[in-house]
């Protein structure tokens, strides 16, 4: 028997829900060429993907050199936290790595999908209040209708420079900025606002997102993942129709509170 043969292990036959998961996860495109992994053809939705092996499921002594020092997202490379759907051509050039970098780029997305993840899972345990989406469609109005030229907060006011660290990639950091320096002081006078005809919604709002951080937190230390997924859950939670409006008010309460701290 060859080596080769030697090396190669029974592959799992994914099961409908993994394929859902799978397919959530990198949102239904190839996540390295962005093309459709599913399409409609009369009434059927028919499968463009081909399941990859982040850690190789049959390694070449090659690829076992290689990758000797290497992370692994699972020791199990079957566990669905080492695979990842691609389109065929894509799947093809990485089907065989000949250099760490392509591992690690692999490697890298699904990390990061993993930590999403986590993260999601606890969407629905925290619950936010209902005002928030009056400071969300107060925002839009006067964003649409260019009611109030926005006062800018002054830069040495800004808080997010003593939260940022290495996690916190420069691009998520400069939107924050962005985000608060020309909307804090607009938000800021709509909870005033709110706490005239209801005292103390204001902490109420922000402990259930300190908390809602705190869990995230406790799973994942990559403030940029943590950032996008608070905004992310207060998008879903306030059933807001704007994902922007969702990450100015995460980007309030970078601000504002302990968030990122």
């Amino acid at each position: 028997m060859s080596t080769l043969s030697k090396n190669i292990k029974n592959r799992k036959n994914l099961t409908e829900e993994e394929k859902v998961i799978l397919l959530t996860e990198v949102n239904r495109v190839c996540p390295l060429c962005g093309t459709k992994l599913i399409y409609k053809k009369k009434t059927r939705n028919l499968y463009s993907f081909e399941v990859a092996h982040i850690y190789p499921h049959s390694s070449s002594e090659y690829e076992k050199e290689l990758l000797a020092d290497a992370k692994r997202l699972s020791d199990d490379s079957e566990d669905i936290a080492n695979l990842i759907l691609l389109c065929p051509s894509c799947h093809r050039k990485h089907d065989k790595y000949t250099t760490i970098e392509e591992y690690y780029t692999l490697y890298n997305l699904k990390e990061r999908m993993n930590a999403e993840s986590n993260c999601k899972e606890h969407f629905g345990d925290y619950k936010i209040e209902f005002e928030i989406i009056e400071v969300i469609h107060s925002l839009a109005e006067n964003i649409k209708n260019n009611r109030s030229k926005f006062v800018k907060l002054e830069m040495s006011a800004m808080r997010i420079e003593e939260k940022s660290d290495e996690t916190l990639d420069v691009f998520v950091k400069t939107t924050i900025e962005m985000y608060v320096q020309l909307y804090y002081l607009s938000i800021k006078d709509k909870f005033n606002e709110l706490e005239k005809d209801d005292e103390g919604i204001f902490d109420l709002i922000a402990s259930q997102i300190k908390s809602f951080y705190l869990q995230l937190k406790r799973k994942e230390s990559n403030k940029s993942i943590i950032f996008e997924q608070v905004a992310e859950w207060i998008f879903v939670q306030s059933g807001s129709k704007s994902k922007i409006a969702s990450q100015i008010i995460a980007s309030y309460f970078v601000q504002s509170c302990e968030v990122l701290t």
